[in-house]
């Protein structure tokens, strides 16, 4: 009687394995690891990265991650970030709360993805106060910093037309991003 129990159960797992089928649990993780810069620079330690979409489980453990070596992650005992999910979800990547647009799909290569470089802009150009979003607020900015109004020092993301210099060519601009 055990050795017929024994023998069915190496059948099951025989076919299991033969059948080409990939045996996965229903909620495993996926680790991502590489490179992340902003503004060009390797990112400072204390930046925030984390994985998001349909099918991921957010936040969770190490789930977002924190910078602890500048610049990458997941290389030399540095934190991997460990997303757990389901398999064949789209995991799209953040940093400091900005998608990068970088995605990797969940449960490719055994669960390991060096990801491509994370790289972001820590300004939006015709967005002087830099809270991310184009508005009628930054178009008065632009024109109180063109006009050189006193307390008004000029942003890196009031450059809007990105020629290193501000004038009311970065006005137009900015009210031609803040139309559409």
């Amino acid at each position: 009687m055990k050795r017929k129990i024994i023998s069915i159960l190496f059948a099951l797992v025989l076919v299991l394995l033969l059948s080409g089928t990939p045996v996965y649990a229903s909620d495993s993780r996926h680790f991502v690891y590489g490179y992340v810069t902003i503004d060009g620079e390797p990112a400072p330690v204390g930046t925030v990265i984390s994985g998001k979409g349909d099918g991921v489980t957010y936040p969770s453990l190490e789930n977002p991650i924190t910078l602890t070596v500048a610049g990458s992650y997941g290389y030399s005992g540095t934190k991997a970030l460990h997303v757990k999910g389901a398999e064949g979800s789209i995991i799209h990547l953040y940093v400091n709360g900005i998608e990068t647009g970088v995605t990797c799909l969940f449960g490719s290569n055994w669960g390991y993805t060096k990801a491509d470089d994370l790289n972001i802009s820590s300004f939006i150009p015709g967005d002087v106060n830099g809270d991310r979003v184009l508005n009628a607020t930054d178009i008065i900015e632009i024109e109180l910093i063109v006009a050189g109004a006193a307390g008004h020092p000029e942003t890196p993301g009031a450059d809007a037309n990105e020629d290193e210099v501000v004038n009311a060519i970065d006005i137009t601009k900015t009210e031609l991003l803040v139309a559409t």
